[in-house]
Formats: C-alpha cells, sequence, structure tokens
C-alpha cells in the first residue's frame, strides 16, 4: 500500500483486488447497490455474495481496510435463534477489538470466512442456551422494543425478588424510569443528577425486581402480561405480595434480573396501562367487576415492551461488577481538607473509585489561573472550591450517597469542633501549608480516626503522604521547627523554581496538570490504602519522579533520600515507617 496515493483511492484498490479475489477463489458475485442500501446505517459501500449453505455475504465498511471485513446471513431468519447473530443477519465472528493486517486483506477475509462457516455449522448442532445466558444483554438488546422507556437502575445487583421503588418522568421524546432501592437512594440521585427537586417534590410509586436463578433464554422472554405473571410466580413462588403491582389503572415497571459469571445481568418490561374504553366495554360506566380488572392486568391481551437498563449504581460504574472494594469504599466517608490542585484532584480520583460520601473544606475561592491545575474550570472561577467542587463531584457520580461542603478555614475555632469528623473513615489534609497541616495534626492525636496529610515538593517533582493514628507519632516527628521535613526527595534550587508575578505574595511553582497528574494519583492510591484496610502503623510513602524529568527541572535526588532509598532511574515509589521524633515536642515523652 503505497499511502502517497491517498488514503480513499488506496482503499479503492485493496477493495477491487479483494473483490477479484473472492471471485477468483469462492465464486462470489458482487451485491447490487439495492442489497448494500440494506446496511447503509453501517458505513457499508462493498460487499459481495458468496455462495453456499447458507450463502454468506461479506460487507466492507468505511473502517476497511484497518478493520475486519463483515460477514453476514441472507436475512434475519436467525436472529434470537443462533448466537452472534445480530440484526440484519451480521455475524459476530470476530471481536470488535481484534487486530487485523490493514495490508493483507485476502488473507484476513480468508479466515474470517473459514471461521463464519464454522460458527454457522457449530450452530446447526449445538445447544445454544448456555450462550445466550452468558451474554443476555447483547440478546435482550435484540429483542427490544424502540418506543419502550429509558430505564436507569440504582438497584443492588442481588436477589431475592422483591418489591422497589421507581421515579417516572418524561424528556422530550421519550418516558424515562429510575428504579432504586428507597425512596432516599432516588431523591438523592434525581438532585444529584438533575439539580433541586421540583415543589412538589419527587414523586416515587412501587416497582419488582424479579429476581431469577439464572438469564431467560430468548423462547423465555416475557411478552405480554401473562409472561410476566409468570416469572414472578417462578422467582417469588406466589405473585400475592407482587401481583398487585400490576394494576389496570397504571402503567408496570419491572426489573427483571439474574446472576452471570461475569456479574449480573439487567433488562426492563414496560406494561402499558390498558385503553380504558375497551377495558369499559360490557360493564355499566364506573362498574368494572374487580375480577375482571385483576383477570385483564395478566391477561396475554395486555403486550409487554422489552427495554435495555443503563446500569447507573456503584457496583457498575465502579468496576463492572468487578471491584471488589465497592461495597466498602461506597461506604465510607473521608473528610478532606483542602480543596486545592492536589486536594480536589485527590477527590475526583476518591470519587471516581467509588468513594461514597465526603467532607470538604476550604475558604478560598477559585481563581482563573487556578484553572490550569485544578480539576474545576472557567465556569467556576470566583466560587468557593469546597463548595464548586461539591457539585461538580455529585454531578459526576449522583449515586454518591452525599458531598458536605464547608466554606472555611480551619483554623483554631473551627478545629475544635470539626463537622463531619464524627461520620468520617480517613481525614485527608491537603493544605501544603505548615501552618494549617500542624494545627491539624496537632488536633488529629485526639481523634479515633487516621490522618493521612499529603504535600508535594516544587515543580510537583515529588509527593509525600504521611499517615499517623492516634497515640502514635505525630506529623510534627518528621519535621523542623520551622517546618521544614527532615527527608525531602529532591534537592533543588529554591530561588531558580519559584516564580514571582508583579503582585504581594505572588510566588508559584511552574508547573502543570500532567506533573499534578502523578503526585495525585499516587496520593489517592495512598488513601485508598487507609481506606480500605486497616493501616498497620503510621507510614510515610514518597513518589519521586525519574531522573530524566529531575534533570529538566534543574532537580536531583538528595543525599538523605538517597542513603535511604536504593532505587533505580525510572522514579520511585518508596515507604517506610513513620517513627517517634526525639525532638518533638509533642511525641518526647514517647522517645
Amino acid at each position: 500500500m503505497t499511502v502517497q496515493k491517498g488514503f480513499s483511492a488506496v482503499r479503492t484498490e485493496l477493495a477491487n483486488t479483494l473483490g477479484t479475489f473472492l471471485i477468483s477463489e469462492y465464486g462470489a458475485k458482487a451485491l447490487s447497490k439495492a442489497d448494500l442500501k440494506l446496511y447503509h446505517r453501517h458505513g457499508v459501500d462493498y460487499g459481495w455474495h458468496l455462495p453456499g449453505k447458507p450463502p454468506l455475504r461479506l460487507l466492507l465498511d468505511r473502517a476497511f481496510p484497518y478493520q475486519a471485513p463483515r460477514i453476514a446471513l441472507g436475512d434475519e431468519t436467525f436472529l434470537l435463534v443462533w448466537p452472534h447473530v445480530e440484526r440484519l443477519g451480521l455475524l459476530c465472528v470476530y471481536p470488535a477489538e481484534t487486530n487485523i493486517d490493514a495490508l493483507s486483506p485476502n488473507q484476513v477475509a480468508a479466515h474470517l470466512i473459514e471461521e463464519a462457516r464454522v460458527l454457522v455449522a457449530r450452530n446447526k448442532l449445538e445447544n445454544h442456551d448456555a450462550a445466550f445466558r452468558a451474554e443476555f444483554q447483547s440478546y435482550w438488546s435484540l429483542a427490544t422494543d424502540k418506543n419502550a422507556p429509558i430505564y436507569r437502575s440504582l438497584v443492588r445487583p442481588h436477589g431475592p425478588t422483591r418489591r422497589i421503588r421507581v421515579w417516572r418522568g418524561q424528556s422530550k421524546t421519550s418516558l424515562v424510569r429510575v428504579f432504586g432501592e428507597t425512596d432516599e437512594v432516588l431523591c438523592s440521585w434525581l438532585d444529584n443528577a438533575n439539580g433541586p427537586s421540583p415543589d412538589e417534590g419527587w414523586k416515587f410509586d412501587d416497582a419488582v425486581l424479579v429476581w431469577l436463578d439464572e438469564p431467560l433464554v430468548p423462547d423465555a422472554y416475557p411478552a405480554n402480561a401473562s409472561d410476566v405473571e409468570a416469572l414472578i410466580r417462578q422467582s417469588a413462588g406466589s405473585e400475592r405480595d407482587y401481583g398487585p403491582l400490576l394494576d389496570v389503572s397504571q402503567t408496570a415497571d419491572l426489573l427483571i434480573g439474574a446472576p452471570v459469571e461475569t456479574g449480573a445481568c439487567f433488562g426492563a418490561v414496560y406494561l402499558e396501562r390498558p385503553d380504558q374504553k375497551k377495558l369499559q366495554k360490557g360493564f355499566r360506566p364506573g362498574r368494572i367487576p374487580t375480577a375482571h380488572s385483576k383477570r385483564y392486568a395478566t391477561s396475554p391481551a395486555r403486550q409487554a415492551k422489552k427495554a435495555i437498563v443503563d446500569r447507573v449504581d456503584p457496583a457498575w460504574v465502579h468496576g463492572r461488577d468487578h471491584n471488589r472494594d465497592i461495597e466498602q469504599l461506597g461506604s465510607a466517608s473521608a473528610l478532606i481538607i483542602g480543596c486545592g490542585a492536589l486536594g480536589a484532584s485527590v477527590a475526583v480520583l476518591l470519587a471516581q473509585a467509588g468513594l461514597g460520601h465526603f467532607t470538604l473544606y476550604d475558604g478560598q475561592y477559585l481563581d482563573r489561573t487556578n484553572t490550569s491545575r485544578h480539576p474545576l474550570g472557567a465556569n467556576h472561577v470566583d466560587q468557593n472550591k469546597a463548595k464548586a467542587l461539591a457539585k461538580h463531584l455529585t454531578k459526576r457520580f449522583p449515586h454518591m450517597r452525599g458531598v458536605d461542603d464547608h466554606d472555611a478555614h480551619v483554623d483554631i475555632g473551627v478545629i475544635e469542633k470539626l463537622p463531619g469528623l464524627d461520620s468520617a473513615d480517613l481525614v485527608i489534609s491537603a493544605t501544603g501549608e505548615w501552618a494549617s497541616m500542624s494545627l491539624i495534626a496537632d488536633a488529629g492525636r485526639s481523634w479515633e480516626i487516621p490522618l493521612q496529610t499529603i504535600w508535594h515538593e516544587p515543580q510537583a517533582l515529588a509527593a509525600h503522604s504521611v499517615l499517623t493514628l492516634p497515640n502514635g507519632p505525630c506529623l510534627r516527628c518528621g519535621f523542623n521547627h520551622l517546618g521544614k521535613p527532615l527527608l525531602e526527595a529532591t534537592l533543588q534550587d529554591e530561588s531558580a523554581v519559584w516564580r514571582q508575578i508583579p503582585a504581594c505574595g505572588g510566588a508559584f511553582t511552574p508547573y502543570g496538570a500532567a506533573q499534578l497528574a502523578f503526585t495525585s494519583g499516587f496520593c489517592a492510591s495512598e488513601a485508598l490504602k487507609n481506606l480500605t484496610a486497616t493501616p498497620a502503623g503510621a507510614r510515610h510513602s514518597i513518589w519521586v519522579a525519574s531522573d530524566e524529568d529531575l534533570a529538566a527541572g534543574a532537580a536531583e535526588r538528595s543525599a538523605a533520600f538517597k542513603s535511604e532509598f536504593d532505587t533505580g532511574l525510572h522514579g520511585a515509589r518508596v515507604s517506610r515507617p513513620w517513627t517517634l521524633g526525639p525532638e518533638c515536642p509533642l511525641c518526647s515523652s514517647h522517645a
């Protein structure tokens, strides 16, 4: 392939070469424009008919030659009959992420055709229930109705069958439903995702989670209310507690779930409110017998619409059911003092990991120059950092249990009665200033929870995380009387790395968000250790940049660091016990 010709010209040349190969080797025939039009939504512009039993079609979309061709059956006869068959008869032969050689389309096509024929032969002989169950979400989506509501679920992904709650709303184009375990969970999520509740408040209704022992196969997908009632009986043993939810006076929304090897799978079913005129027919106005209404509520005549469920619960958002720490993190809380670039970035990373609750403190307001390093942007300028960060976190992760924010400097007047301390599992001190760091650390000696103090060295070339525990060495044990760390990882000429702006007190070190990503990631990972496991003791962890990055910042590793840690050239992450300081005024009596 000669790229100098232009990619479009090369693509046409390769497609023509492939067509010649298919005609010669397989007796293929080019598809007509009418046949190609069937696949226009997939961007297909080349295709060939391949004779055989059954005949196949080889299709090229606009990603050719960098992605593999697609193989299709001639129609949708085997949709939801054979596994690995999509709409329009497209076969899922190669996983979407399969890598191919763009320069060898003939060999790729030959291998693809062979694999497709093996797949077809296997489909003719095997029982497919296991395949349909293992990939339930894919096959359920092929059976869904276009005009069904949009469903989201906050429900915990496990049994048993139980009553849950649902919010019923509407967007500009469709009905919207959100499932949750309780009104409180739904109210919190809706407030976070959509803003304050309407004047009359959010309104919720009963719904049901039908939890099955295993996922349904296509033949068992519910088509009507009678099928839904049967699933309820199958999962609950009786429909006595859940049958009334299929009332004809309103719509019914059901969440169907089951365990799979990789976690849990869900589908939603929507039963419309029956046509009241048809229901009334044959009876006097307002005199519909209860028995008749009940029969119609679970009648085959009441059609069930199937819908995809967008899971928004923590177990799915934070690890797709594979995060072993999500239950523990979701119920944990961190109190963060200092929502500057480092503290705020750590908060965002902890929220992304699945931490359920935050209490944030900062008395400063976001300046425009902060935005180059801070996770908040220009739309938050002149807003209090703690309050703006709280809104940012809850908007990004509306399933969080909550974020409490305080526009306050943590000084002597505040530290003695620190709101949020009683519910916190970890306090993170991220002010980066010795005056507040030492105050928080001194107060932390009387707390019953761990304190993690984090800071980074100039140019963000090194970061420190010190975990202190009640009745152990305090933060002061590792600092001198001027608040300077006894161990610094780097040696830098401070007069060279600090810059001045034309204002009083306007000194700063010129590093960016890319450098901050290393230090905040390190500090957040240390926080996750402290939140998910009981600390064995006070600990000092250090991250230092590579020799190449240190040299670029006119820095090097300090002699003290090199004497204590034997590290390579490519940066280091090291840890040591945080020990009592013999000259510490608070701990010297223990030394």
